[in-house]
């Protein structure tokens, strides 16, 4: 009988558990041969609903069996005999089921008859899990098949739980797989007395390795970086080995299958034997390469958004300075070229009097290299041929820089015209040379100035020192090179900062007032420099969709003179006076205001033929001033002065029906020439 049953279960282990259901099914077969009985089931029990389910029916009951609507869920409390294996937790034995017994319930009509009966409750520790019931032998049942029934359950049931196990160990391997696999990890384990080491096929892939390739500490150096190589190793003899730290790096790997350079992370532990000795290494490898290039753009983006809080900052004093220091410059100016009017060509004041008139100049250029660095500004735009810009100052950048430095023009053409102030990018160029002979100092060298034409895509754009995302499309490029002494990083990352120099006497506006102006025109730059070995500055600007077309600027008539009143609104008091000089040398009567209310006071007592009015006012502003000098009479004539440029007005003030515009500080001449054409 022992025989028997161990026979059984062998023939059982041997069946897969693809299915428990077909297993189970199996199972009750060799519960049958082994008791010698006809009939048999096997019922799943819950104890906590006291439900039982039936899970297998032997073929002979589904054959012989007429109810006609067989249950297959029954309540324990409902149940006869069968049920008492569970109420009393042990087998149920009935050799005589046709006599009287107080257990019996019954049984549906049309169920097969049973004369011989023994049940038997399955446990997992405390919890009956299953009955499994056989009947009908021809001999009695005997306690000894009970213990053999019940024995060969429990292997079956173990049999199951490992199957489950095993199942739940392969989905859970399964999910690791995947998981590894999205979050791109890797295992590895390194037998270190055996050199050899061995991984998951994501740790493969990730180092681009294959079955032929070597899987030991040598093999594993040679897929680290190059240049990562040495400290990769002295850290791993230092600190993990010698100082038994747990191994925790970012490093690169240099991709065995393509030569594709890749950012990983790495953990790992060791293991030692009892007198110390390193024996095992293990741990992960995670591909950290789009991370590190996501972090890489944050900190960009970080740097842009820090340049653009600089920029906001500088931005305000340059407001300040637009109206405060052109309002002093403005006196100086004005008086210096009253005062040389009136003098003899001869005299010995003439000279002082131009000197101060180019002084003064050169502080109003200073003004505006902040308010161009502040990006606030905007250009007067025309479709320009960058070829023919650069042509036309060759001379003028020949004698700008150094005796010892030669100049070459690299011009390629054709070439797509650009929109931009020419002024301004005059002033990029002519500071890019000047830097580019700076740098090459007393040695000889050369510059070279080159143009062309690129189309950039989005990556190759965000590689540019810009401060917001530009389309894609093509650019036209200025560049300047030279052989002078380089930069290093830190200096590179830090040649565009206002008031940044490495010179002894600079003010470190040049660079800054090149980028601003860049900026302002949504181009971008790129700076290639290495100690000793040169600088090259690149400056990108969008194409025009037109062709250049080179018009010459308007001349006045150095004569010309108004007439009639004009009144001068102005919060300064140097400007009022100054201004009210040049308007009577123009040939006008003048009356002043100190600011927009009294302007309208004044305008009201006697219309002006011509207003010219500061922007910047307490009290009344400028802008809210000619709404109201417009209101009260629609054809008044008036012209805005202010630090910032005719664009920036121009936009304020589009279709409002402003005469003109004069920008501080101002000459003689150039008043002129603004009144001029206001008044037709």
């Amino acid at each position: 009988m022992e025989e028997a049953r161990l026979a059984s279960l062998y023939r059982i282990s041997q069946q897969p558990v693809e299915s428990e259901q077909a297993f189970l099914d199996h199972a009750l077969h060799e519960a049958l041969a082994l008791t010698g009985s006809r009939y048999g089931y096997i019922y799943r029990y819950d104890e906590g609903k006291r439900v039982f389910t039936l899970n297998s029916w032997s073929r002979d009951v589904m054959a012989d069996c007429a109810v006609a609507s067989p249950k297959t869920c029954y309540e324990l409390d409902r149940t006869g005999i069968w049920g008492e294996a569970v109420r009393q937790r042990r087998p149920i034995l009935i050799n005589d089921f046709e006599a009287e017994h107080p257990l019996k319930k019954g049984y549906p009509e049309g169920h097969v008859a049973l004369r011989r009966y023994l049940t038997v409750p399955v446990l997992r520790g405390e919890s009956i899990i299953a009955v499994v019931g056989v009947a009908n032998r021809e001999s009695d049942y005997t306690g000894r098949d009970a213990l053999q029934l019940r024995l060969l359950m429990d292997g079956v049931w173990k049999s199951l739980d490992r199957a489950r196990a095993e199942r739940a160990l392969r989905d859970s391997e399964a999910r690791l797989a995947e998981s590894q696999r999205v979050a791109r990890i890797g295992h590895y384990d390194y037998d270190v007395a055996g050199d050899r080491w061995t991984s998951s096929p994501m740790l493969d892939e990730i180092f681009g390795i294959g079955a032929a390739d070597p899987r030991d500490m040598d093999g594993w150096l040679r897929i680290v970086q190059p240049d990562d190589r040495e400290a990769m190793r002295a850290y791993l003899v230092e600190q993990v080995v010698g100082a038994r730290v747990p191994f925790d790096r970012e490093y690169r790997v240099q991709r065995a299958a393509d030569g594709q350079v890749r950012w990983v992370h790495g953990l790992g532990r060791i293991e030692c034997d009892e007198g110390g000795r390193v024996v095992r290494m293990f741990g992960t490898i995670q591909d950290i390469t789009e991370r590190r290039r996501a972090d890489e753009q944050r900190r960009q983006l970080e740097q842009q958004v820090l340049h653009a809080q600089k920029l906001e900052s500088l931005g305000v004093l340059a407001g300040g300075i637009a109206h405060d220091f052109n309002n002093i410059l403005m006196s100086v100016l004005g008086n210096a070229g009253l005062a040389r009017l009136r003098v003899a060509p001869e005299s010995p004041v003439a000279e002082n009097l131009r000197q101060i008139e180019l002084a003064a100049g050169r502080a109003a250029d200073l003004a505006r290299q902040m308010l161009a660095y502040s990006g606030k500004g905007t250009f007067t735009a025309e479709a320009t041929d960058l070829n023919r810009l650069v042509e036309e100052m060759e001379q003028m950048l020949r004698v700008s820089i150094s005796k010892k430095a030669v100049l070459r023009l690299r011009p390629a053409r054709p070439l797509p015209a650009v929109d931009v102030d020419r002024t301004q990018i005059r002033q990029v160029l002519m500071n890019l040379v000047i830097n580019a002979s700076e740098a090459i100092g007393e040695r000889s060298g050369v510059i070279a100035v080159s143009t062309g034409c690129l189309r950039c895509n989005r990556e190759y754009l965000r590689e540019l020192r810009v401060d917001e995302e530009l389309p894609e499309g093509l650019y036209v490029t200025l560049e300047v090179a030279d052989t002078g002494c380089g930069m290093d990083r830190g200096t590179v990352a830090r040649i565009f900062d206002p008031f940044f120099t490495t010179k002894f006497t600079g003010r470190g506006l040049g660079m800054a007032a090149v980028l601003g102006i860049v900026r302002g025109h949504r181009g971008a730059i790129k700076v290639y420099s290495e100690p000793a070995k040169g600088t090259t500055f690149k400056v990108f600007l969008p194409a025009s969709a037109s062709q250049p077309e080179l018009l010459a600027a308007p001349q006045g008539e150095d004569g010309w003179r108004g007439r009639g009143l004009a009144l001068l609104v102005d919060d300064e008091e140097s400007v009022r006076a100054v201004g009210t000089e040049m308007l009577r040398e123009l040939g006008f009567e003048v009356m002043i205001a100190r600011d927009g209310c009294e302007a309208l006071e004044r305008y009201r007592e006697r219309p002006a033929d011509l207003v010219l009015l500061d922007l910047t006012m307490p009290q009344m502003d400028g802008e809210q001033a000619f709404r109201e000098l417009r209101a009260l009479d629609p054809q008044a004539r008036v012209v805005v002065s202010s630090g910032y440029n005719e664009m920036e007005i121009a936009g304020r003030f589009s279709g409002r029906g402003l005469a003109g515009f004069v920008q501080k500080p101002y000459t003689l001449e150039t008043l002129r020439n603004a009144l001029r054409v206001a008044l037709g």
